[in-house]
């Protein structure tokens, strides 16, 4: 059984900090927390350079964009289309990753026509 006593009661016990009871958080180094949405919403420097040109499906245009990743290549792509005059666009961006950037290009592609075949236009929302 604990027993728990006051300050008054224990003046001469040190006072708990959270450091003896949280295991030590290695320092951080490298990006500010920052770069992490920067690189989530386009302005990573690590997507992979595209050879492939963009893609028509169904008045859609598709730029596949890997990121390269520490596990691989992040599979994403730009969707593109031309709505009352006014180029609407999305980015694609998945968890899954593969081992070469042309596997990732080629999968990005499909996850694309996918996204497509599914929301439409709503993608754009």
């Amino acid at each position: 059984m604990t027993h728990l006593c006051t300050r008054a009661q224990a003046p001469h016990l040190p006072l708990p900090t959270p450091s003896r009871y949280l295991p030590s958080q290695p320092e951080r180094t490298g990006a500010p927390p920052i770069s992490f949405l920067s690189k989530l919403f386009g302005g990573g420097s690590n997507a992979a350079k595209s050879s492939t040109p963009a893609e028509e499906h169904e008045g859609y245009r598709i730029y596949p964009a890997p990121t390269k990743e520490s596990g691989g290549y992040r599979i994403g792509a730009r969707i593109e289309k031309d709505i009352d005059g006014e180029t609407k666009v999305h980015h694609l961006i998945r968890a899954d990753q593969c081992q070469s950037p042309e596997e990732a290009e080629k999968i990005s592609v499909l996850k694309a026509k996918q996204m497509i075949k599914e929301q439409g236009d709503g993608i754009f929302r």
